[in-house]
């Protein structure tokens, strides 16, 4: 029903014995038996525990692909319309090649330095 009161206890003495024995028990002790209760709730409702992430993660994947939907990574879709900066790269765009390739040359007496260098081996 309730827990037992010793009547002749001050109630002041009761609280302090409750801390004291709180207190014997470490940390560590108390985060074991905590854990221990989790794994032994996990595995006993393994079968909701698993339709509840299955089904958390439908949602997430669908949030996550309405919010990535109608992203705009181009700069000039960031920026008002009317910026010169926009207006410049509308007009520059064309005449321009794009860049899918990126070319590294080395200049250098010794071939070899340069071998190793392309290489990685030499910082």
């Amino acid at each position: 029903m309730g827990r037992a009161v010793v009547p002749d206890e001050p109630r002041a003495d009761r609280t302090l014995s409750v801390i004291r024995l709180w207190m014997r028990r470490s940390f560590a002790q108390d985060i074991d038996v905590l854990l221990r209760r989790l794994c032994g709730f996990l595995i006993r409702r393994r079968r909701a525990v698993l339709l509840l992430a299955l089904l958390l993660s439908l949602i997430g994947a669908y949030f996550a692909a309405r919010l990535y939907q109608n992203l705009h990574s181009e700069i000039e879709e960031l920026l008002p319309v009317n910026a010169p900066s926009v207006v410049a790269a509308r007009e520059l765009g064309p005449r321009l090649h794009t860049v899918t390739h990126l070319s590294v040359v080395l200049e250098g007496s010794d071939p070899d330095a340069m071998i190793r260098r392309r290489s990685g081996s030499e910082a």
